[in-house]
């Protein structure tokens, strides 16, 4: 599994994957500090700020959730290149020359889980890095500043998330087992459709059915996108434990399931 791991990573260096999703975190930064600084300086006319100008209202953390978590963006990003590896992988037959034996099938998706782990830590903690030091380049401050148990505790929130997310996407590409089809359900996933097509269903059940109320509640938390709406307001949850609790476990635990589901469609899967 190391060597696949191993080998996952370079690709995803190499063929510019990293850099490209990095980039793309780093000018939607930009433009939103940039904007920012623009106005201060009046630049952009017919443009206020509320509050005081120098400054961006609240910590870095919460321009990463308000800003890359807005529809689920920076989710996308952090599946990106796990799904874009096996993908291709499909695409380009070379799945039929290593899945020979059932061990290096369980071994290759292995490292596929391992990998989305390290891209979705990777590019969270460079969101907030690059969050944090932005706004000094443009003479600019935050309002507030977080504490470290903040950073981190939401960067590991946001992390889980992101994985869950990954780990279902991985499921779905496995299933498809082609290149077109497997971004297709991705995007529909990672974006949030498919998450909120089943809010607006179960909520139409409790609405339809009253007496099935506590259990389309209990559904609700069980959606990861419940959970990412939650990240995306910032770190004000970690004070609740079983907020805390919630984001991490909800997310893990469709991690698990999907994750043994991949596994037992790709030994079977015929390639």
């Amino acid at each position: 599994m190391l060597n696949y791991l191993r080998a996952d990573l370079y690709r995803a260096w190499k063929t510019g994957n990293v850099s490209t999703m990095g980039g793309v975190i780093l000018g939607v930064l930009v433009l939103l500090v940039g904007m920012h600084a623009l106005t201060h300086a009046g630049l952009l006319p017919g443009i206020t700020l509320a509050g005081d100008a120098e400054h961006i209202t609240g910590t870095f953390v919460g321009l990463v959730a308000g800003s890359l978590y807005s529809g689920n963006f920076l989710v996308l990003i952090s599946l990106w290149c796990t799904i874009n590896l096996v993908a291709s992988d499909f695409k380009n037959g070379t799945l039929k020359t290593l899945m020979a034996r059932l061990r290096a099938r369980l071994s290759y998706l292995g490292a596929k889980v391992a990998g989305a782990v390290i891209f979705c830590a990777a590019f969270n903690a460079l969101a907030l890095l690059v969050a944090a030091v932005l706004p000094g380049c443009f003479g600019l401050s935050y309002s507030a500043v977080p504490t470290a148990l903040d950073v981190l505790g939401w960067w590991g929130c946001a992390t889980a998330v992101c994985f869950g997310y990954s780990v279902v996407c991985l499921l779905l590409t496995v299933l498809a087992g082609n290149e077109t089809a497997a971004w297709v359900l991705s995007l529909l996933t990672g974006w949030g459709l498919m998450g909120s097509a089943l809010l607006q269903l179960i909520g139409v059940a409790g609405i339809v059915l009253p007496a099935l109320e506590p259990i389309c509640l209990a559904a609700v938390d069980g959606l990861m996108i419940t959970w990412a709406s939650t990240i995306s307001a910032g770190a004000g949850f970690l004070a609740d434990a079983e907020s805390v609790a919630h984001v991490v476990l909800v997310p893990l635990a469709w991690a698990a399931v999907t994750g043994a589901l991949a596994c037992i469609a790709f030994r079977r899967k015929a390639l």
